[in-house]
């Protein structure tokens, strides 16, 4: 009766020790489900499922919700706690913010990177890093000097989209 009463104990410690999901915390888990409906991930140190909703699933490119299979180990962001039977998790905002703390180590580092020019606007060219667009202003490329005219300016941007372009990141606003 002892033994029994010392296991039920640590079961409660273990119980107790628990802490409840936060709104922004980052969690790792397992996909155990997927379907039209979204995922479900269980979650590794909290007991209990996270759910993955049809429309986080749909953020993703086609080749990343493709590659999403049942038992693949996934990092979640917390996105809701209101309802305690459903904890609402994003598979897409987690990789978003990976995104975000890559492009601040990059800054960081000064190393360049190679993207694809896949836009433009009037103040430079837009390119695509993992989720986050980037910008490269007008200022910062070559061939683009303050003598032109707007059209011509617009159709040499619009010539760049496709190309490939050594950058710096030399400023990152999560807010923008």
């Amino acid at each position: 009766m002892a033994d029994d009463m010392n296991d039920f104990e640590k079961e409660l410690e273990q119980f107790l020790d628990f802490d409840a999901p936060k709104v922004g915390d980052m969690k790792t888990g397992t996909i155990i489900s997927i379907s039209q409906q979204g995922a479900i991930v269980a979650l590794a140190n909290l007991k209990r499922d996270g759910i993955v909703q049809h429309s986080d699933l749909a953020k993703l490119d086609d080749a990343e919700r493709e590659s999403l299979k049942v038992n693949d180990e996934v990092t979640v962001k917390v996105v809701s706690t209101a309802d305690p039977n459903s904890l609402i998790v994003s598979i897409f905002q987690a990789r978003m913010l990976k995104d975000w703390d890559e492009v601040e180590a990059l800054k960081e580092s000064g190393e360049l990177i190679e993207v694809e020019i896949n836009g433009y606007n009037k103040g430079g060219l837009t390119a695509p890093y993992g989720r986050l667009r980037g910008f490269v202003p007008l200022s910062q490329i070559s061939g683009l000097s303050r003598g032109l005219d707007d059209r011509e300016r617009q159709r040499r941007m619009a010539k760049m989209r496709g190309e490939k372009a050594m950058v710096k990141v030399i400023e990152v606003d999560r807010q923008k």
